[in-house]
C-alpha cells in the first residue's frame, strides 16, 4: 500500500521519475532482502498494470554499489519469470470464418483452439490460452465471430464483452482478423460494431492481421494489397499502419524463417510490432470500467486468499485461483441480467 501510495502521488503530480533506495532489510523486523525485492517489485508491478495515464513514468531502484548481497537478489527476482514476466495479453476480433481460430493455434505453435471449417459456424463462446513463445508469456482470447448466421447480436455482444473482461486489468493488442479478399460492405460493418463496442480508442491497441495469404499474388506483400483499397488503406492508418499476414494452411513450413510467405516469420513479425505498440504506449494497456472494475475484485479476491491460506501460496497460484473465483461470481451476474432482459422482454 505504501509503494502503490508513493507512485500514485508522484504519477499525480506529474512528476516523470520515482526513485526507490534499497537501504536495507530493516533493522526491527528484520525483513528478508528476498522478501524486500519480492514486495518492491511486485508493487511497481502491480501500479503499472493499474495505471491509465499515457505520460511517461520511469521507476527506478538503486541499491548501494558495496552491496553486493542486494544487488544479486534483485537481480535474480527480476530474473524469475512467475514474477516479473507479464503475459501480453491479446483479444482476436472478427467476423465468422475470417480464421481467428487458426490464427490464434499459429501464434500459440499448438492446436489449442477448435477450428471450424463453415462460414456458419465457429466459436461461440470465449476461449483463452496462455503459452510461452519466442521468449514472451502471451494470452489469446478468441471470441465469438461477428455476423455468426445462428446468433443474434443481441445475443452476441453480451459473449463478446464477457471474453474481453479475462483480459483485467487491460489488454496489450487487438488483432481484427479479416481474409485477404475483397473488403466488402460487411467488413466495414464489422470494424464500425468494434469500435460501437468498444469506442474508437480501441484501434490505438490495434493490429489488422490479414489471414488467407496464399490469395496474395505472388510477390505482393500485404502493404501493397492494402493500398489498393481505399476504406482499407484508411483502416490500416487508423492503426498506425500495423498489419501483417498470415496463411492457415500453405505457409506452414516454419524452416522458412527468414520467407515472406512463412507464418514462422510472420509470428516474429507480429509479435515485434505488439512490442512496439507496448512500447509506444508506454505499457498503457486498453481498458474500460468493466475491466477495472474485474481487477478490483480480483484484487480483493486476491487479499482474501492470501489471509486465509494456511501457507504461503505462489503470487501466480493466488491471481489464478483469484480470477476463478471472479469468474463464477461473474457468470451468475451475467445469467441474472440476461434473465431479467428475458422477463422484462
Amino acid at each position: 500500500m505504501g509503494i502503490d501510495s508513493i507512485l500514485t502521488t508522484c504519477d499525480s503530480r506529474g512528476f516523470g521519475s520515482v526513485v526507490f533506495p534499497v537501504l536495507g532489510a530493516g533493522l526491527m523486523l528484520s525483513f528478508p532482502i528476498a522478501v524486500v525485492a519480492k514486495v518492491l517489485l511486485e508493487g511497481i508491478y502491480t501500479f503499472q498494470q493499474q495505471r491509465t495515464s499515457s505520460r511517461p513514468l520511469t521507476v527506478r531502484i538503486v541499491i548501494h554499489p558495496d552491496d553486493h548481497v542486494s544487488s544479486e537478489v534483485f537481480k535474480s527476482a527480476q530474473e524469475e519469470p512467475n514474477q516479473v514476466q507479464e503475459s501480453k495479453r491479446i483479444v482476436l476480433l472478427g467476423k465468422t470464418g475470417s480464421g481467428k481460430s487458426s490464427l490464434a493455434n499459429i501464434i500459440l505453435g499448438e492446436d489449442l483452439f477448435t477450428v471450424h471449417h463453415s462460414s456458419d459456424s465457429g466459436t461461440t463462446t470465449c476461449q483463452s490460452e496462455t503459452r510461452d513463445v519466442s521468449d514472451r508469456k502471451i494470452t489469446l482470447v478468441d471470441t465469438p465471430g461477428l455476423f455468426d448466421t445462428e446468433r443474434s447480436e443481441e445475443d452476441l455482444k453480451p459473449e463478446i464483452m464477457k471474453c474481453i473482461t479475462e483480459c483485467a486489468p487491460g489488454i496489450h493488442a487487438f488483432l481484427i482478423v479479416l481474409k485477404v479478399e475483397t473488403f466488402s460492405e460487411q467488413e466495414q460493418e464489422v470494424i464500425s460494431r468494434i469500435c460501437e463496442y468498444f469506442s474508437e480508442d480501441i484501434l490505438k491497441h490495434a493490429v489488422v492481421v490479414f489471414t488467407f495469404g496464399d490469395q496474395l499474388r505472388e510477390g505482393i506483400i500485404i502493404e501493397e494489397f492494402v493500398r489498393q483499397t481505399q476504406k482499407l488503406r484508411d483502416l490500416v492508418n487508423r492503426c498506425s499502419g500495423r498489419c501483417h499476414v498470415f496463411d492457415n494452411k500453405y505457409w506452414n513450413n516454419n524452416t522458412l524463417q527468414n520467407d515472406y510467405r512463412s507464418n514462422h516469420f510472420q509470428r516474429e513479425e507480429l509479435l515485434k510490432t505488439i512490442d512496439k505498440l507496448t512500447v509506444e504506449r508506454n505499457g498503457q494497456c486498453y481498458t474500460n470500467d468493466m475491466l477495472q472494475a474485474v481487477e478490483r475484485e480480483t484484487q480483493r479476491e486476491e487479499e482474501q486468499i492470501r489471509q486465509s491460506s494456511p501457507e504461503n501460496l505462489p503470487p501466480e497460484e493466488i491471481r489464478n485461483q483469484a480470477r476463478r473465483n471472479v469468474d463464477s461470481q461473474r457468470g451468475l451476474v451475467w445469467e441474472l441480467f440476461l434473465a431479467l432482459r428475458s422477463w422484462l422482454g
